[in-house]
């Protein structure tokens, strides 16, 4: 009995003796695991619940940033947290000074300056930030388009350029994914054009000024004047071509060539075919409901026109003989008829200063 208390009291002061240890080793490691984990970001933005960040609205926000997203984003490695959250250098923070999260965005696209500088610059000339500085919080930042933790190659996302836009213009979106450009781009097309390759990726001009609308042919012009492009796609290489030999296309020349404003819009490509909503013309029934088209793209302008207006109109076809025998017939006699006049006025005067050296009187010497 006397062995069987003694080996109870032996068990009982082991495991006294056991937890005194493990206390002693959480007092000893404890306050270091603490001090290891607060001043690394991951050490409070991992962790899940994670704290929340109030603004002075009293809008609360979650401050949990998924540390695998920021390592597989475009910055990773290369940026570091402090990169961009310069003002965050004390632990704990201070209260967010930011009246709710869209101002805190707006502040924190600005950091992107200190790297992408080019890009800022051009970006503070568009018509976004334009809208921005008048006051509309909405107008889309960096952040907006290209995410703030989960940033990827701008490259890559080509496809889902529309997507991104479409957060702000979604009716535009919508437009665009029923013209022709949006079906081919949902095939895989690589060659069709996404929304900034017409309106650019940071310097984004007004697209309602007379002067973007001017120089819009030529935003056409990158794809529809590239003749192995268009020859992938059995499309027409010459309309860029035929567009400015006519009196719209020569205007908008002009008017880009010298900076000129004109007092009012002279129709161009966006003007006949549209600008979202491009359709084919390959899908009508026949040569007559074509013209009908180009009747009513007519009357955009000239209200009066009759619906024989278009007749005029070469489709963008080079003239040639068999198709346009009278305007190809002209066009070579101006070409032919033009230098021989130039060359005969060049022989007249060549001549007659000839004639005037040879001819002209002898003055006697006293």
């Amino acid at each position: 009995m006397a062995a069987r208390a003694m080996s109870l009291a032996t068990m009982v002061l082991a495991k006294m003796v056991l937890a005194t240890m493990a206390l002693a080793t959480m007092a000893a490691f404890g306050p270091r695991v603490a001090l290891a984990k607060s001043p690394t970001c991951e050490g409070c933005h991992a962790e899940e619940p994670a704290d929340v960040i109030r603004f002075l609205d009293g809008e609360l926000r979650s401050v949990r940033v998924n540390p695998q997203t920021v390592i597989d984003s475009v910055h990773g490695g290369e940026v570091s947290c402090q990169d961009c959250h310069r003002d965050q250098k004390k632990h704990p923070h201070d209260q967010a000074n930011y009246l709710n999260a869209r101002d805190f965005r707006i502040a924190m696209s600005k950091t992107c300056n200190r790297c992408h500088y080019a890009h800022f610059t051009r970006l503070e000339e568009s018509v976004h930030q334009k809208q921005l500085a008048k006051g509309d919080v909405d107008a889309p930042t960096c952040v907006d388009c290209h995410g703030a933790h989960d940033i990827e190659p701008p490259r890559s996302l080509r496809a889902g350029v529309s997507e991104r836009c479409g957060s702000c213009h979604e009716d535009v979106v919508k437009k665009y994914a029923m013209s022709v450009h949006g079906a081919a781009l949902a095939k895989g097309d690589p060659d069709v054009p996404v929304c900034t390759d017409c309106h650019g990726a940071h310097k984004i001009e007004d697209p309602e000024a007379y002067k973007f609308h001017a120089g819009s042919y030529l935003i056409c012009a990158r794809c529809h004047a590239d003749a192995e492009k268009m020859k992938r796609h059995n499309l027409n290489p010459d309309v860029l071509s035929t567009f400015l030999d006519d009196f719209h296309g020569s205007s908008n020349r002009l008017y880009t060539e010298v900076g000129y404003v004109p007092e009012a819009p002279v129709a161009t490509c966006g003007d006949c075919h549209g600008v979202h909503d491009i359709q084919p013309f390959s899908h009508e029934g026949a040569a007559s409901d074509v013209r009908r088209r180009v009747s009513e793209a007519c009357r955009k302008c000239h209200a009066d026109a009759p619906d024989d207006f278009a007749d005029a109109w070469l489709a963008h076809k080079a003239p040639s003989m068999s198709s346009s025998p009278l305007v190809w017939g002209l066009t070579w006699t101006y070409r032919i008829l033009i230098p021989m006049i130039l060359l005969g006025l060049i022989m007249h005067i060549l001549l007659h200063l000839w004639q005037v050296g040879t001819h002209a009187p002898k003055r006697k010497h006293s």
